[in-house]
């Protein structure tokens, strides 16, 4: 498997994992054990965004002024941008959708401070994603190698 698509695959299963893992280790008494496992989680998702988007250059790209960018470099930014947020639009949709079919439903319980918790953990991850959303696509449109 080519490195970089292993690196984003990583990059976003340790995000959902220490938000699960975060959820799991607040509504607990004895949280720790899920809190350390939400740490260690949270480490291995920093080291990959520091290889996909920091040492690579796509963050800096990704963020760089239009008029600092020859013709190529700007379209692949617009595509990879245009992409991005036309995805997280539709994510952000299916998840304010799912919190408001929880809220809704009497047949699915759920405390509100356990509602509370998982509201704020979905906006956390959220701005995450809505940040490293373009570099994610970026990373997949570009031949080069990411090292």
């Amino acid at each position: 498997m080519n490195r970089k698509y292993f690196l984003i695959a990583v990059n976003y299963i340790m995000l959902f994992l220490t938000a699960w893992l975060v959820y799991r280790g607040t509504g607990q008494g004895d949280g720790l054990p899920w809190l350390l496992g939400a740490l260690a989680a949270f480490i291995l998702l920093l080291v990959t965004y520091y290889f996909l988007y920091h040492k690579s250059g796509i963050w800096s790209f990704i963020h760089r002024k239009a008029d600092q960018l020859d013709e190529r470099e700007l379209a692949l930014a617009r595509e990879a941008t245009d992409t991005a947020y036309s995805w997280f639009t539709v994510i952000s949709l299916i998840v304010l959708f799912l919190f408001g079919y929880v809220n809704v439903m009497p047949c699915i319980h759920i405390p509100l401070e356990a509602l509370g918790r998982a509201t704020r953990i979905t906006l956390m991850s959220m701005i995450y994603v809505a940040h490293i959303l373009p570099g994610t696509f970026v990373a997949i449109k570009e031949k080069s190698q990411i090292t």
